[in-house]
């Protein structure tokens, strides 16, 4: 009978030493199972902190979308401004080509303005194709043609436009239009 107990003991103590393992496994799992639940809140956490931040920044891309509408619907209506712009100066510079053509020539407005309606001609070529319309007289200073250069409107009548050509000559800077007079 005290074998039996031996051996009873024996067991005893198997099993005491085997339940000592598994609780340490249990204890080893529970640690391992509150790592994982701190790092799956930890992830929640980060997800949570992205999806903040993502709805921020899709917030910003929509302002910013309807900024880039505005500005691209301004810019249409300053490309149609523009356009409109464009279409007018034609239509008035027609009207007013027309009317230059017709004989009722109007001043221009700017030494840039002359320079696309007036060239530069040799003196002689202008007294030759229009002799009776050439008055070569400036009434300014006088000069009676012995300017090498006349401005020359190509597009006015040129008795009206020669006295206000010479006055424009002699206004003009002595670089671009090379002149001989008596005296200004």
């Amino acid at each position: 009978m005290s074998d039996s107990i031996v051996t009873q003991q024996d067991c005893l103590k198997l099993q005491l030493e085997e339940f000592k393992q598994q609780q340490k496994r249990i204890g080893h799992l529970a640690s391992q199972q509150d790592r994982c639940e701190q790092q799956q809140q930890e992830m929640i956490d980060c997800i949570a902190r992205q999806d903040n931040r993502i709805e921020h920044q899709l917030g910003e891309f929509a302002q910013l979308r309807k900024m880039s509408d505005r500005i691209a619907s301004q810019q249409e209506r300053l490309d149609l401004r523009l356009e409109e712009f464009k279409q007018q100066t034609k239509r008035i510079d027609s009207q007013q080509n027309q009317k230059m053509i017709g004989g009722n020539a109007r001043k221009h407005d700017s030494l840039a303005r002359c320079q696309t309606h007036y060239q530069a001609m040799l003196m002689k070529d202008v007294q030759r194709a229009y002799p009776d319309q050439v008055n070569p007289i400036c009434r300014k200073c006088g000069d009676s043609g012995n300017a090498v250069l006349l401005i020359y409107c190509t597009s006015a009548e040129h008795s009206y436009c020669l006295d206000k050509i010479w006055n424009l000559a002699h206004q003009m800077d002595g670089n671009y239009l090379k002149t001989r007079s008596r005296s200004v």
